[in-house]
């Protein structure tokens, strides 16, 4: 890599967190070849921009025709007749400012190159780059899609070293103790298997540094470590030796595979399935071999030529099973009606899949494919050859149909979200045409940041700050001008149900998410229940992603399954007893928000002249503010001290007063030591100007307190710092004291100390006490509250001193406790909650999306969930699961209620409803009626008696409390007596009957 070449985090971080640091050096240094530049080659050439490779190159002399604007979204009408690559060059140029670009006249040498990428080429094609490749040491990809059938080849040459075979977080723990056996027992469960190498970290026994171990399993609590050499063979003379406390942390060590050149193993191949039947699988391959060979002139397939491809196919493999010939013949007759065209969320799926592998060559990162994949969709196709529509598309027309085709143009659909996924999803369904006759809705209520650059490909650096979904809006009319686009700028929530709303919904055929959050995308599953939508949803971590179809009474909904509930670490473990790196993070945290956040909120308030704010304030915790107002820093200098000073107080004497109140060997009531696995002792750290991390700290905080009391001039360089605080003493001037009377020893055998917090905020928020107003002394600054700013954690801001606070903070934590410090890209990952993500994964979750969405629109119902994990890779699909039916019974019902001899036993049930079965699409519609008339309806049909009907929290009707005061609703309509009905097409009401039936099918009033 150039020595010049930094990693740009702000634009980078997503992608970091996937590939980590030494990868994406290693990704930077490669020169990658793409040879085609139609739809595929412009999608790959997009995903490997963004990621940030040294040298892109492109080669295609083809020229443009009007059948490429069916899937290269870098082209339109004004490009036809040109140079495919040189049409496409300024738009990948403008994707990454650090990738340089570049297009060839004429192919130079291949040995230039780490890896060449071949887009659909056949694989005699295929062969021969490949053998080119090989011959001068240069990785190779080939790939094409043909209609819904894709092929990809992976050759990455002998003894290829994976440095990280699955991105997976190493795993990690706390240790009780060690025997002198290498017996372990840990804390925690832990996530190791068989042969699984670890060391041992944060502990004081020489013996044990840099020493790795293999494992071995006893339970899920107890490991047997095995000590190992460095070529992996087992240290016999390693002593074990007795040890309390310590980590563990999982090793991951590189691996090595071989690979085979194209030529030697098309007969013989290694297929990595991607459906459910590898046999079909089998089938394609055969297919993309021997049509090479069946059209050595590479003349355009017809499609009434399937007949005779059928027997060359079984001339050249055998005769064909009788009880196969059909399913077979199917397969291969599908297969020669698309090989002529290409449709976009192929192209995506496959152009996400082969960056990510591009990736793997040039980085090592990640298990690479080894060495075949066939993916292929199970949508039909026509027979039919659509004449005359010589658009962007008559591929689509001749590989669909014509009817199908016009219900794609005529579809309108609402995209909910314009991020990485969302971009994705606009570009595939623009060009699909979907919006040309109907509409795109689309709605984001963010605004474009730096980070996002390196996978919402629409946007661009002059976007930044400006909204996301009018941006996107903007540049999807480039890539298809035909299009209608109306975007929002607002959140989906129910404050805004007047915009989206069922009048909204009715316009639409469906939806499709592309959210980052669960409550979002629960609250989107239940208005599409609510108006029947189909919902298609879309999801990614990393290099894992989801796909999950929702469709009214066929399938369950996104909220009929979820996923466990992240685990949460308990409080006082954060306070006192942390022993792993992910609690001084959430501490660090924790105190940035009570220093800069809650802090200057109750100063805010107590200096508020509202009487209210004034009024909820104890005694106790005005006189603690004004402690706090007293020593507010008005100047640079007295920001520095305050940082000083709390610097010392946190990882000083705080510390050193909790050692002396509970001493190492203290013991329990019960005689146990008290500083027990997993809790580690602490030690005191002494503030030193001369250290790096003590400085880091003391600027942030300076700066932090210079924002929060409005401080100008901040000027903290690392000179000006050490000169600010080579004098400043604090040590006797910062007093945290520890009552041993307050200590809540063992409860649930953890320990609290909450007595050296200088302010209880809590006290803040949940006093409903009035107190008299505190009188404000004489000798208190006077601050205006105005100025003060309340500061809100903000990660992506490398310029606010925030991230480096808590990388600050949770490191000398760290250090206080004996624990193994981390970077600052992991501080803020964790601190930040960042989601790791990366463009590849984005890009082919959204084209397998688009392709059930097509299914759905051309009335295919062979639906499929997928879930992928690039990193491996693998590609699974599922069929959807079928919603959930409810039975209610309502004659036991009856025959359970009090009332049961006196009231129902004798009634003749002849012609009254016994039994409901319903799912969650299911509902009883009603059309608006009056009160008296619903309860009727129900008396009548089920023998149920009505005593409440309410909406929208809202009672209606009630039988048995203040009856009088409903009594005029019963002859009012449910449209009369609910307001606010404008944008509604129908209400949900809640009724409780007589006998009481727990849970009943819904019930709606059409508007």
């Amino acid at each position: 890599m150039h020595k010049t070449m930094k990693i740009d985090e702000s634009l980078y971080s997503r992608q970091l967190y996937v590939l980590g640091r030494e990868a994406m050096e290693k990704m930077m240094e490669s020169n990658i070849l793409i040879i085609g530049m139609d739809g595929l080659g412009q999608e790959i050439a997009k995903n490997i921009a963004l990621a940030g490779v040294n040298f892109l190159t492109l080669f295609d002399k083809s020229l443009v025709c009007m059948d490429d604007l069916a899937t290269g979204f870098y082209f339109d009408e004004k490009s036809i007749g040109s140079r495919r690559d040189l049409c496409v060059e300024k738009n990948i140029k403008e994707l990454n400012p650090y990738v340089r670009v570049n297009v060839l006249e004429e192919l130079d040498d291949i040995k230039n190159y780490s890896l060449v990428i071949l887009c659909n080429e056949d694989y005699n094609e295929q062969i021969k780059y490949n053998n080119i490749c090989r011959e001068n040491g240069v990785y190779f990809i080939g790939c094409q899609t043909r209609g819904f059938f894709s092929q990809v080849f992976c050759d990455f040459l002998e003894k290829f070293i994976i440095l990280d075979p699955n991105g997976e977080e190493p795993s990690k723990g706390h240790i009780k103790n060690i025997s002198k056996n290498g017996i372990v027992k840990l804390i925690d469960r832990h996530q190791l298997e068989n042969g699984d190498i670890i060391e041992i970290t944060s502990t004081e026994i020489k013996e044990y540094d840099s020493q790795k171990f293999r494992v071995k399993i006893i339970n899920p609590i107890e490991i047997q470590l095995i000590a190992i050499k460095k070529d992996l063979s087992e240290n016999n003379s390693f002593k074990f030796i007795e040890m309390v406390g310590g980590n563990y942390e999982q090793k991951i060590l590189p691996q090595t595979i071989d690979f085979k050149k194209l030529e030697d193993i098309i007969n013989n191949p290694c297929i990595i399935q991607s459906t459910e039947n590898i046999e079909t699988e089998k089938i394609i391959h055969n297919c993309f071999k021997l049509i090479a060979k069946y059209n050595k002139e590479k003349k355009p397939i017809e499609k009434k030529q399937y007949k005779e491809f059928i027997e060359f196919y079984k001339e050249e493999i055998g005769a064909i099973d009788e009880n196969e010939i059909k399913e077979k013949e199917e397969i291969i007759r599908n297969f020669v009606l698309q090989y002529n065209y290409q449709i976009i969320p192929m192209v995506s799926v496959i152009g996400g899949f082969v960056a990510q592998e591009a990736l793997k060559a040039c980085s090592s990162k990640f298990t690479p494919l080894h060495q075949f994949l066939y993916f292929f969709s199970n949508i039909k196709v026509t027979e039919e050859i659509v004449d005359g529509n010589n658009d962007r598309y008559s591929q689509m027309y001749n590989l669909l149909g014509k009817n199908a085709t016009e219900k794609i143009l005529n579809s309108s659909v609402f995209v909910v979200g314009s991020g990485a996924i969302g971009c994705e999803h606009l570009k595939n369904l623009a060009m699909l045409g979907i919006g040309i006759k109907g509409k795109i809705f689309l709605t984001d209520m963010d605004s474009i940041e730096q980070s996002n650059l390196n996978r919402q490909f629409l946007f661009r650096r002059e976007d930044v700050g400006k909204m996301k979904s009018e941006v996107a809006a903007r540049e999807i009319m480039k890539i298809n001008d035909k299009v209608t686009v109306e975007y929002f700028t607002q959140r989906v929530a129910t404050e805004t149900e007047n915009i989206f709303s069922d009048k909204f919904f009715s316009q639409i055929d469906l939806v499709a998410n592309a959210l980052d959050n669960v409550n979002s995308r629960i609250y989107m599953d239940r208005r599409c229940i609510e108006n029947r939508t189909p919902l298609f949803d879309s999801g990614t971590l990393g290099t894992k992603g989801n796909t999950q179809v929702i469709i009214p009474f066929l399938t369950e909904s996104y909220s009929s399954s979820r996923d466990p509930p992240e685990k949460s670490i308990p409080l006082c473990t954060l306070r006192n007893f942390p022993h792993l790196i992910d609690h001084t993070i959430e501490w660090a945290l924790s105190e940035f928000n009570a220093q800069f956040n809650k802090t200057i909120l109750s100063i805010k308030e107590y200096l508020s002249k509202n009487e209210d704010n004034v009024d909820v304030l104890s005694d106790e915790i005005g006189s603690d503010i004004q402690e706090v107002i007293k020593k507010a820093p008005f100047t640079k200098n007295e920001c520095i001290k305050a940082g000083v000073a709390l610097f010392v107080k946190l990882f000083h004497t705080s510390i050193r007063n909790l050692i002396s109140t509970f001493p190492p060997d203290h013991l329990t009531e019960e005689g146990t030591p008290f500083w027990e696995a997993p809790r580690v002792a602490p030690s005191p750290i002494s503030f030193e100007y001369t250290d790096d991390l003590h400085l880091t700290f003391v600027e942030s905080a300076a700066n932090l307190y210079a924002q929060s009391f409005n401080v100008r001039d901040m000027n903290t360089s690392t000179d000006s710092l050490c000169t600010a605080v080579e004098n400043i003493k604090t040590e006797d001037n910062i007093i945290v004291t520890i009552n041993k009377d307050d200590v809540v020893k063992y409860l649930n055998e953890e320990v609290y100390f909450d007595n050296y917090e200088t302010i209880d905020f809590d006290d803040l928020e949940n006093s409903k006490k009035k107190l008299k107003p505190i009188t404000v002394p004489e000798d208190q600054k006077i601050i205006d509250p105005d100025l003060l700013t309340i500061i809100e954690f903000e990660k992506d801001d490398d310029t606010n001193f925030h991230v480096n606070f808590i990388y600050a903070a949770a490191n000398l934590r760290a250090m206080n406790y004996k624990i193994k410090t981390t970077d600052r890209l992991t501080v803020k990952g964790i601190a930040g909650r960042i989601v790791p993500a990366i463009a590849t994964t984005t890009a082919l979750v959204s084209g397998l999306a688009t392709l059930e969405i097509l299914k759905y629109i051309i009335e295919q119902k062979e639906y499929r969930n997928t879930f992928v994990n690039l990193a491996l890779p693998f590609i699974g699909t599922s069929e959807p699961i079928e919603p959930l039916k409810n039975k209610i019974n309502l004659e036991n019902i009856f025959k359970e209620s009090e009332n049961y001899e006196t009231k129902y036993k004798n009634i003749d049930t002849t012609n009254f409803t016994k039994e409901i079965e319903y799912t969650l699409w299911d509902r009883i519609e009603l059309e608006d009626t009056s009160i008296n008339k619903f309860i009727e309806y129900f008396l009548n049909k089920y023998n149920l008696e009505t005593t409440m009907i309410s909406t929208q929290g809202k009672v209606l009707y009630c039988s048995f409390y203040n009856k009088d005061k409903y009594k005029n609703n019963l002859t009012k309509s449910f449209k009369e007596l609910i307001e606010n009905t404008e944008d509604k097409m129908f209400i949900y009401v809640d009724v409780l009957f007589e006998p009481y039936v727990e849970e009943f099918i819904p019930i709606v009033i059409k508007l």
